[in-house]
């Protein structure tokens, strides 16, 4: 699992920027048990990349400044 941030998320989909610097897709049911209206713009996650898209995503505690695509 890597670390990244939520860069945006609506509609039930969104992007999370990862700390390799890559974009991933993600959408609600990516979300494990986590409240999607917690995803906001900066909320730090922890994932598990497939391809482009991202899996199983936690949302963390922290939040940082989320930078535009």
């Amino acid at each position: 699992m890597i670390e990244g941030t939520v860069l945006n998320y609506r509609n039930n989909n969104g992007q999370i920027k990862g700390d390799d610097n890559k974009i991933y897709a993600f959408n609600r049911k990516s979300l494990g048990g986590g409240d999607a209206a917690q995803a906001t713009p900066g909320r730090r996650v922890r994932f598990q990349p497939d391809g482009d898209r991202a899996r199983d995503v936690i949302l963390l505690a922290q939040t940082v400044a989320a930078e535009a695509p």
